[in-house]
């Protein structure tokens, strides 16, 4: 084989490596997204309003981080980390998201997905001052999710999400005899936020 056949194959083999890797690097993507989330709270007394001294809140915000790759032409896979805020309560989740998109309209592309992980819920409020209460909650979550995406120029989206998620934080509330458990089981999150591709 003559000298210019073999710089050429090696030309054109270190050309397709590079090709990839730069394909593979515009396939990974970093985002940031806020909304509104509804922790959906079950009671089985009204012991545990006395303690609390009000209501439960159920409505609060989050903020959710996230870093992840196209695995394919339609499927995205993506670590998250998320930040729920409530009056009483708040919540630290880490998960593994998957999405699949369902078609392209007008440059909008929808996506219905589901996400795995693991949550971690504090009280922020009583009954941290009250004795032989629960402080904190652990629990697997687990759920769906689905919503759209809005390219607004060549590394950035516009990403529009819904996120119903299912997980099992007891708390056991005990004051003079009396005794209360509160389940949260279920969450809605409703976010928007911004994808940096890279």
């Amino acid at each position: 084989m003559s000298y210019m056949k073999v710089t050429l194959i090696t030309t054109l083999l270190l050309g397709s490596v590079a090709t990839a890797d730069s394909n593979y690097l515009k396939n990974t993507f970093v985002g940031v997204s806020a909304g509104y989330s509804y922790l959906n709270v079950d009671q089985r007394d009204n012991v545990g309003v006395i303690i609390l001294g009000n209501e439960i809140q159920e409505s609060g915000y989050n903020l959710t981080l996230q870093a992840g790759y196209h695995h394919s032409k339609n499927v995205d896979i993506s670590l998250n980390y998320q930040r729920v805020e409530q009056d009483d309560t708040y919540e630290n989740n880490f998960y593994l998201a998957t999405e699949f998109k369902v078609g392209e309209y007008n440059q909008v592309t929808p996506f219905i997905g589901a996400q795995l992980g693991y949550s971690q819920l504090t009280w922020s409020k009583n009954p941290v001052n009250t004795t032989d209460n629960d402080i904190h909650s652990d629990s697997y979550m687990g759920g769906i999710n689905l919503g759209a995406r809005y390219p607004l120029s060549n590394n950035i989206e516009l990403t529009m999400k819904y996120e119903l998620n299912f997980m099992n934080h007891t708390t056991m509330i005990d004051l003079l005899n009396a005794q209360s458990q509160l389940t949260h089981n279920s969450a809605h999150n409703v976010n928007v936020g911004f994808r940096y591709l890279f």
